[in-house]
């Protein structure tokens, strides 16, 4: 009878979830995958075989029910042995981070005296140039999120006291080149504020941190450029239950069910942003995904015009017009010419590639 009994709980295990994978999901999956495409046949691609393998790959993918099973696999995992089927590492208190970041914080990602010196002549050749055409050159140290979470971070990961950011951090005060620290600065605001500036299910800073640093660095322009007069104004700071979706993107990347919530709420806010001049400062920002948020928000437009924004010196945007197709060295070279200041800026674990090879003629 019990042998009876087991079976047929485990037939209606089997077909419970034969049901859910069946029903339609609200979202598609996300994370670090790509979705693929149907393959077009030819007969070099029949007879190399790579037709099969590419129809294969594709098939496997559009099976109906499929994303489902993933994500109950992966809240199964996720659920009884805290194992992530993503690019995640999950540390203490049920916190979110990316392995890039925990090697800059342990320091074993470290970059060569050399190569660091030769990317800093590079930096010392741009701000030569800027100075002979009259623009100013900015360096902003974005935050990461190992520096807030220490206590969360896996012990296999020991936090060192040499990092490619302290040695840039020696190069830089060496040289005077003007530097906006934006993390130290938000930890300084972490310590009284009651809302976070990093989630626990994302990598990026939220919504408050990333507006607080804006405001630094457009306080900071109105200080060093008497004709930048702008100011940013936060009003009616209040509490936000739903993270956005770039506070949330290590967590949805999990594909799970259920994601995981960690912060009780969120720090939103009216906006004000006043603008004296009559005509607007042209900005060129060389930066990782972490100037996203303004460009993508669309704030930045309202302060800086034109906006040129290069996706780790790689994929040139100018705001209102999108990614531009011209060849990257036209284009700098245009928006250099366009700009009045010159930002680079890169979240602490990113010092490792920073400036993405930045060239000058």
């Amino acid at each position: 009878m019990k042998c009876k009994l087991s079976i047929f709980l485990v037939l209606g295990l089997f077909l419970c979830i034969i049901s859910i994978s069946w029903i339609p999901l609200t979202s598609p999956l996300k994370g670090h995958f790509e979705k693929k495409d149907l393959p077009k046949w030819s007969i070099s691609n029949w007879m190399n075989l790579k037709y099969q393998d590419s129809f294969e790959d594709w098939f496997r993918d559009e099976l109906p029910g499929r994303q489902n099973l993933i994500r109950i696999r992966n809240q199964w995992d996720y659920s009884i042995w805290r194992i992530p089927h993503a690019k995640i590492v999950v540390g203490k208190n049920g916190n979110f981070f990316e392995e890039s970041y925990l090697n800059y914080f342990s320091g074993t990602d470290l970059i060569s005296d050399s190569i660091l010196n030769y990317r800093f002549t590079n930096i010392e050749r741009l701000e030569k140039i800027c100075f002979e055409h009259g623009k100013k050159l900015i360096i902003a140290i974005a935050p990461s999120k190992t520096s807030f979470f220490v206590k969360d971070i896996p012990d296999i990961y020991p936090q060192s006291k040499t990092t490619n950011l302290t040695r840039w951090k020696r190069k830089f005060d060496k040289s005077g080149i003007p530097v906006i620290d934006l993390s130290e600065y938000l930890k300084n605001v972490a310590d009284t504020s009651n809302y976070p500036i990093f989630p626990k299910e994302g990598i990026h800073w939220t919504e408050y941190a990333n507006i607080l640093a804006l405001e630094k660095i457009v306080n900071y322009l109105s200080e060093i450029d008497p004709d930048f007069n702008n100011t940013i104004k936060l009003k009616n700071i209040k509490k936000r239950y739903l993270p956005l979706d770039y506070e949330k993107d290590l967590g949805e990347a999990l594909n799970l069910f259920i994601t995981p919530k960690s912060d009780p709420f969120f720090g939103t806010f009216d906006l004000s942003i006043e603008s004296k001049p009559e005509k607007k400062h042209g900005l060129l920002c060389i930066s990782d995904s972490f100037f996203w948020q303004w460009y993508g928000s669309g704030i930045i437009s309202k302060i800086f015009d034109p906006c040129w924004f290069f996706y780790y010196n790689n994929q040139p945007y100018l705001f209102g017009s999108g990614l531009q197709t011209e060849p990257i060295d036209t284009l700098f070279q245009k928006a250099f010419i366009e700009s009045d200041f010159i930002l680079l800026m890169a979240t602490e674990a990113n010092f490792k590639d920073f400036p993405w090879n930045i060239q000058f003629n």
